[in-house]
């Protein structure tokens, strides 16, 4: 196989794995670099970040969204699991801003409380809300 058939097939492939969700750049890369160990994926990554099919602003949307609707994460958490993905701890920041605003934040962290309080099997309040505060730290609040 010569290189602009192996060129293609990467190509290929990396418009598929864009087709079906968004990645971040660093998330992209890797997953080529281990279905395509030779090929020089850094070239391609750049050339899709140019086309703007590849985008670490519109990933961060995205994630965003999707975590805080299905899994109720906080700030923290968001933030985390977004460095985790390869994203730059700015953009981050800014993007936590933007799409999930600290009013936001307290509602989504109210209903949480409401939610969760009556559930927990506690002595006394004061052990209640120890228990629901270490809920809510793990949950990103």
């Amino acid at each position: 196989m010569n290189s602009s058939d192996q060129d293609q097939k990467v190509r290929d492939y990396g418009l598929r794995m864009l087709a079906r969700r968004e990645h971040s750049v660093a998330e992209f890369s890797e997953k080529l670099k281990k279905r395509f160990p030779d090929a020089d994926i850094q070239v391609l990554a750049q050339e899709f970040v140019d086309q703007d099919w590849l985008s670490d602003t519109r990933y961060c949307e995205a994630f965003i969204r999707h975590q805080k609707i299905t899994t109720q994460a906080g700030p923290f958490l968001l933030h985390q699991k977004l460095r985790q993905k390869g994203i730059r701890p700015d953009m981050i920041q800014e993007q936590i801003k933007q799409h999930f605003p600290e009013p936001e934040q307290a509602i989504f962290k109210q209903k949480l409380s409401d939610k969760k309080r009556p559930l927990i099997k506690a002595q006394n309040d004061f052990e209640r809300e120890q228990k629901l505060r270490r809920y809510l730290a793990g949950k990103g609040y």
